[in-house]
């Protein structure tokens, strides 16, 4: 899988919210050697936020392209004395595109990490994103072997307004870590869905040089994309000199 979540590989359905990960790390060509069960096309390995040693509250407000803003508050905490750890955040996003077209959308997201020694960690953690109102971008098809004249202002949304999205998307995990004397484990188990209320799209077709065209829109009934994913390792370093070699056991 080229998606990965600690390390850990998830088939993904649906892509992580700000709320639940913190960063990702791209591994391609010279920056994958060495990293366990590389994919030809790279890996994108993404981390979960982290808890600061003193409780953390911050809101976020952002205003960028083409005029869109975004809403976010986070929340990071120890608890019972660092034996738990837990992160949460809430945001709404107004996300709008160089065609004209908006995105509307409410986040959630948090981790649960429970520490109760050096060799054992269990994490938990879950987002969710609520696509509002999606719209959808107008496509072009022209009459002929030329390219179809563009709206003079290419931010002007030619479609309609009602031509849009609408649904839930949710990723859930559990993670636990147990590093005896013996070896290193690790368990992932991921549920990934993305589950849209309805489809639709809108498009021009045979448009002439003159630039009219048919127009034609569509509604349809919502898809569901869901995966429950796992990986198991168990990994044994040796040390030699000043040589270390690693045996790993791996199940997906």
């Amino acid at each position: 899988g080229n998606i990965r979540v600690e390390g850990l590989t998830i088939d993904r359905q649906t892509g992580f919210t700000d709320r639940l990960v913190s960063s990702s790390t791209i591994r391609a060509g010279l920056a994958a050697q060495g990293y366990l069960l590389p994919a030809p096309t790279g890996i994108v390995d993404f981390s979960l936020r982290r808890v600061a040693d003193t409780p953390v509250q911050s809101f976020i407000a952002g205003y960028g392209d083409f005029s869109g803003y975004s809403f976010a508050a986070d929340l990071q905490a120890r608890l019972l004395q660092g034996l738990v750890e837990t992160t949460i955040g809430a945001g709404y996003e107004r996300n709008n595109s160089g065609n004209g077209t908006r995105d509307l959308a409410w986040t959630l997201g948090g981790t649960l990490r429970v520490l109760p020694s050096d060799r054992v960690n269990l994490t938990v953690f879950g987002d969710y994103r609520r696509d509002i109102a999606d719209q959808r971008w107008v496509g072009y098809f022209p009459a002929g072997s030329f390219e179809p004249p563009l709206p003079s202002n290419i931010r002007d949304d030619v479609g309609q307004p009602w031509v849009e999205q609408s649904g839930d998307n949710y990723n859930l995990g559990v993670i636990a870590r147990y590093a005896p004397s013996i070896a290193d484990i690790e368990v992932g188990i991921f549920r990934s869905v993305s589950d849209p209320d309805l489809q639709a799209g809108q498009f021009f077709t045979d448009v002439a040089l003159d630039g009219t065209g048919d127009y034609r829109a569509f509604l349809g009934p919502g898809s569901n994309f869901a995966s429950t994913s796992m990986e198991a390792r168990a990994a044994r370093s040796l040390i030699e000199n000043n040589r270390q070699h690693t045996l790993t056991l791996n199940v997906r």
